[in-house]
């Protein structure tokens, strides 16, 4: 009975260290990772504006063509009591969204702080 429990301690040990190295292996040495450009672009939405743009009303908040390099941040405060969506990212009342560009890329879709309801976003090198 000693025998086996040993054994089974032992296998056990082995199964965790064989499980340790294979974590170790899936580090973030794999992900590319991103040189930030210190450049943030930062959008604090006020109280209001889904009312104002829905009344017609331009709000300067944000331009309808967004350019952006890669390691470039975006930072997006709401402060209204709806829900907005900017391209692909949606950031509900209160929340506060950060997100740095990661690679080159075009962007286009629906935002709810301009007039058109549309963004695009142009992310280069």
């Amino acid at each position: 009975m000693k025998t086996r429990t040993r054994r089974t301690i032992i296998s056990f040990g082995v199964f965790v260290t064989m499980m340790a190295l294979v974590v170790a292996s899936c580090s973030n040495s794999a992900t590319p990772s991103v040189v930030t450009t210190g450049t943030v672009l930062r959008v604090v939405v006020p109280a209001g504006t889904f009312d104002a743009v829905a009344r017609g009303e331009f709000v300067d908040l944000l331009p309808e063509i967004v350019q952006v390099k890669v390691g470039d941040e975006f930072v997006v405060v709401n402060n209204d009591t709806f829900t907005h969506v900017i391209g692909p990212f949606s950031v509900r009342p209160g929340e506060t969204l950060s997100h740095f560009w990661t690679q080159v890329a075009t962007i286009e879709g629906d935002c709810t702080i301009l007039l058109n309801d549309r963004v695009l976003i142009i992310i280069t090198s």
